[in-house]
């Protein structure tokens, strides 16, 4: 990942869209939870990374980092 403020903050949005997708109708709620579980850790990772190296907000890398 690049280290670059505006891709980082590019990734994080959306990675922020991502955590906000709703569950489609036809999904069972195992298979949401499949993939959730390992889309949402990827969000958050991403998140984090811009908190950590473009905005120097080490604390929300850290919050971000721990959210499951």
């Amino acid at each position: 990942m690049s280290g670059d403020p505006q891709t980082c903050d590019d990734a994080a949005a959306l990675a922020q869209k991502g955590l906000t997708v709703p569950k489609p109708a036809g999904m069972s709620a195992d298979d949401w939870q499949k993939l959730t579980g390992g889309a949402y850790p990827a969000f958050h990772s991403a998140i984090a990374f811009d908190d950590a190296v473009s905005k120097q907000n080490f604390k929300g890398a850290i919050d971000e980092y721990t959210k499951n």
